[in-house]
């Protein structure tokens, strides 16, 4: 069940001042009517704290609270307006309101009040904001009695930000933190993403999926991915790249041996990188000592050799052998049966 809008919080601006009613005061009171509100929240200038006092008074049942500029000048000033907005909007969250339950209406205020509270809107996740539009005289001002009010919503804006930094993410190796910021499409929170993003949205989803797997080296599971995505989601060279380091040729092949431990060697040091970029310095050490461990076998490999099953009679395996007897060391024990 949707939650109900509780609060509306407006920016109090100057108006006409000839003509304060039409120009400020009815169109203020206009959006509270258009509302079933719990409270209000008035943000004037020190200029136009006595002008939102004045609306408070119209609407004696419904707690209104005014918070105003702190200093004269600042309705000019966007940052010291958002750092006080968002305070505002921050305190209301602190009181127990979630975002969904707030509306800030941003039509009557200097520039700078109105773009501030916008993006304090956006800031603190505010869904709904609203603007008063009506029909303008020859001087630009809006016909009394043509106000309507006209409905914004941010989720588009906010999505938007959220893929944009998903896809950041994903370009930086962050796979995991891709699958927290893009819902999967079948769970209700798929809702975050507007209907027109979704398709994108599950895209990009699919795609940290396969890299996930991939950078935790489970390449079957990367490879069964990319297999499942049949090259919808620009994967490139990298689908291609897992199905090989999945398919490991039997160890008898020792060419092929040779030759995919020297893609698993390249692929584990691409991931160690990944892994010092991120801090994970006890991860990368670890994948060091792997790496190094692979080199001997795959040149092993190279020359016709598995390190798991060695021929003691091979000319190099006796010539290590001796080499190692002279030094009183034991590379081969009789237990391993061979096997390094």
């Amino acid at each position: 069940m949707r939650e109900q809008v509780k609060v509306l919080v407006l920016t109090v601006g100057t108006g006409n001042m000839e003509e304060l009613e039409t120009s400020l005061l009815a169109p203020l009171a206009k959006s509270i009517h258009d509302g079933e509100w719990k409270e209000a929240v008035l943000l004037p200038s020190t200029v136009t704290k006595g002008f939102a006092e004045s609306l408070a008074e119209r609407f004696p049942g419904l707690p209104i609270r005014i918070e105003t500029l702190t200093k004269p000048g600042l309705e000019n000033d966007a940052d010291a307006c958002f750092g006080h907005f968002d305070e505002v909007l921050g305190g209301l969250l602190k009181k127990g309101y979630t975002a969904n339950s707030l509306v800030a209406d941003f039509t009557r205020g200097t520039k700078a009040m109105s773009a501030a509270l916008v993006l304090a809107a956006v800031r603190r996740g505010v869904p709904r904001m609203r603007y008063i539009w009506g029909e303008r005289d020859s001087r630009g001002m809006v016909r009394a009695g043509t106000e309507r009010i006209a409905q914004l919503r941010t989720a588009l804006a906010t999505a938007r930000r959220r893929l944009d930094t998903a896809n950041e993410l994903l370009n930086n190796g962050d796979f995991a933190a891709v699958l927290e910021l893009t819902p999967d499409p079948d769970s209700p929170c798929s809702a975050l993403i507007p209907d027109p993003m979704r398709g994108e949205a599950a895209a990009l989803r699919r795609r940290a999926v396969f890299f996930a797997a991939w950078d935790r080296l489970d390449y079957a599971e990367a490879a069964r991915r990319a297999g499942a995505l049949r090259g919808e989601d620009r994967l490139g060279a990298a689908a291609e790249w897992a199905r090989q380091l999945s398919d490991a040729p039997a160890r008898s092949d020792h060419a092929g041996m040779a030759e995919w431990l020297r893609r698993l060697v390249a692929d584990l040091i691409a991931n160690g990188e990944r892994r010092v970029a991120h801090g994970q310095n006890e991860d990368a050490l670890v994948r060091a000592y792997r790496i190094l461990e692979l080199v001997g076998q795959a040149r092993l490999f190279h020359h016709g050799l598995d390190s798991a099953d060695l021929d003691r009679e091979h000319q190099a395996v006796e010539s290590v052998g001796e080499q190692a007897r002279k030094t009183g060391s034991h590379p081969f024990s009789e237990a391993s049966g061979g096997k390094l």
